[in-house]
């Protein structure tokens, strides 16, 4: 069974392959369906002290390796210090962060291939207020 969550803007889509609650397929494979806020409500901030989210984007890189495996934990090191310099920088205002998906390039130098990971990340900060 496969089942997708996606929260946009107070609009929950849900979407599975079953539709029945007995497990039984049911004619159409692909059914929707949407639940939505009464009151429409989206994230809550306080208008009354200037609050926002402010969003951006990192690079996180490895360091280059000649294994595949040894390129990706340096990537995955890179991720790990960049979350806890934002979770040390923004404390609880930070929203999310995410480091992507990592993307693998390799180089030749000297007759050896070298490999690095590297992703685009992604931050959501809570900005504003007293």
């Amino acid at each position: 069974m496969k089942i997708v969550f996606q929260i946009m803007g107070g609009l929950i889509l849900w979407g599975s392959h079953l539709g029945a609650t007995d497990g039984t397929p049911t004619e159409s494979k692909n059914q929707v369906i949407v639940i939505q806020d009464p009151k429409g409500r989206g994230p809550q901030f306080r208008k009354e002290r200037n609050e926002y989210v402010e969003s951006g984007s990192d690079a996180i890189q490895g360091s280059p390796e000649e294994s595949i495996k040894a390129a990706y934990r340096t990537w995955e090191t890179a991720c790990k210090e960049w979350k806890n310099e934002m979770i040390r920088l923004n404390g609880k205002s930070l929203i999310q962060a995410s480091c992507g998906a990592p993307k693998r390039s390799s180089e030749n130098l000297q007759s050896q291939k070298f490999y690095t990971y590297e992703s685009q990340a992604r931050f959501k900060v809570r900005v504003g207020g007293k």
